[in-house]
């Protein structure tokens, strides 16, 4: 059976927003089998034209950062028009550097191996993926937030919110900078071990309490908008015990 062509396979996953059939693409490319709460925010989707805000509470251990990876990854697929442009946020420029990079870089190395590659080259001076589609993907540090201004992204992603001073605040920041009107798939979202009721989780449950006081199908509608998981560290199997 003749396989789909790479940029076609892209383009139909992508403009049909295909959730599911990107995550299947991803999983059979580089071997990753998501635990149930991780492919319920895989699949979580707002709808056509509107940005799906996610966000994943998870203990120590419990698959926070691969998930945030590979939702980058079926993103940054998925998006495949030459200016689309990614942003990871992370707190430190460390956790840049050693957390989030070698999670991509592993991922992106597998969908090559598999037929299915993604980087051009990639960018140490600037800490950026150059797609072979000719879209981008920049990682920073989310201290100088504010740097993002005048941004026109498609997707951004924010690791361990809660560990910087002002977290509402860089997710606002962050936030506003989706407006990409050629983008597939418009999305932010944001992983983190909470800290109590504020920052990003704040944010979330003022969301969802705003929306269970609208009438449908606005509620559902709204509620789609802010999709939020929790997970324990004992979810997660592959820990040791």
């Amino acid at each position: 059976m003749k396989r789909e062509p790479w940029d076609k396979l892209r383009h139909r996953l992508g403009s049909t927003r295909d959730r599911a059939g990107l995550v299947k693409l991803v999983s059979a490319a580089t071997g990753y089998k998501p635990l149930p709460h991780q492919l319920r925010a895989h699949l979580a989707d707002a709808g056509p034209g509107m940005i799906t805000n996610k966000l994943a509470l998870g203990g120590i251990g419990a698959g926070k950062t691969i998930l945030n990876a590979v939702e980058i990854l079926i993103l940054s697929i998925a998006n495949c028009s030459g200016n689309s442009v990614g942003i990871c946020l992370a707190p430190t420029f460390d956790q840049i550097a050693n957390v989030m990079l070698p999670e991509l870089n592993a991922l992106y190395d597998k969908m090559a191996k598999a037929g299915y590659p993604m980087v051009r080259r990639f960018v140490r001076s600037t800490m950026e993926f150059q797609f072979v589609c000719g879209g981008s993907l920049k990682l920073r540090s989310f201290s100088k937030v504010d740097h993002l201004r005048g941004y026109n992204a498609a997707y951004i992603s924010l690791d361990e919110s809660e560990a910087g001073r002002n977290p509402g605040y860089v997710w606002e920041v962050a936030s506003g900078r989706i407006r990409d009107s050629n983008a597939h798939m418009l999305e932010m979202i944001c992983t983190t071990t909470p800290a109590g009721m504020r920052g990003v989780p704040e944010i979330f449950v003022r969301a969802r309490k705003q929306a269970n006081a609208m009438q449908e199908p606005e509620r559902s509608q709204h509620l789609r908008e802010y999709y939020a998981i929790r997970a324990q560290s004992m979810t997660n199997p592959h820990l040791p015990k």
